[in-house]
């Protein structure tokens, strides 16, 4: 009986031990203030006068960037290229950019593809070039107690063929609905190692509401 205790309360232990070390993905554990170095930099990057891209712009169209988007039925964009599969990097060379905006995209994209696309974006890149990136935090949506569950579904798996009150979207989501659909989830921690696989040498990230932003630079 003595030896049945003590086995089960190493079993606990050790499940307590394996626990502790698991500290979740979220704010607590990657999140840094916007005086980080890292973040700085990317946003400095973000004024210069290189060449800067906003990949899957929609309606959020950035004067002085060259915008990108896989529909040609929005209001306003300069290059319609469906990133992944048309490669980035092909599409405009390897090395050309000072900065990439990509947000609310990645997410939209299944795990290979955004692998894919993480990869294009660091190599359409300069040396020292920088890239943000905001998607949304599934750490944080899942244990917050600010959304309900209804809440909480629309924002991981995206509006797909609802419509929103964001502006007009409706001829575009009539022609890709699956533009609308959040096809993978991401946590600060997830990002960080993805972005170090692509090629960038440093990363930082915030969180912005219900997302996270991540800053990261490739090395100079």
């Amino acid at each position: 009986m003595g030896m049945m205790l003590t086995s089960v309360g190493w079993r606990i232990r050790g499940a307590a031990r394996f626990l502790l070390k698991r500290k979740p993905d979220g704010v607590g554990v990657l999140a840094s203030p916007t005086s980080h170095p890292v973040i700085q930099r990317v946003v400095a990057l973000s004024r210069g006068s290189g060449l800067r891209i906003n990949v899957g712009c929609g309606l959020d169209y950035h004067e002085g960037f060259l915008n990108i988007d896989g529909s040609n039925a929005i209001p306003k964009v300069d290059k319609v290229l469906r990133v992944p599969n048309e490669p980035l990097d092909e599409a405009l060379g390897a090395g050309v950019a000072e900065f990439i905006l990509a947000q609310d995209v990645v997410e939209h994209v299944h795990h290979w593809e955004a692998v894919a696309m993480l990869g294009q974006i660091a190599r359409t890149l300069r040396a020292g070039g920088g890239a943000q990136i905001r998607v949304p935090d599934c750490e944080y949506i899942i244990t917050s107690d600010a959304y309900s569950l209804e809440e909480k579904l629309d924002i991981l798996y995206g509006g797909q063929d609802m419509s929103r009150a964001h502006g007009d979207m409706s001829e575009s989501r009539a022609k890709h609905p699956e533009f609308f659909c959040h096809r993978w989830g991401w946590t600060m921690r997830r990002m960080r190692d993805h972005l170090l696989e692509a090629g960038f040498a440093e990363c930082a990230f915030r969180r912005e509401d219900s997302n996270f932003v991540a800053y990261a630079l490739k090395a100079s």
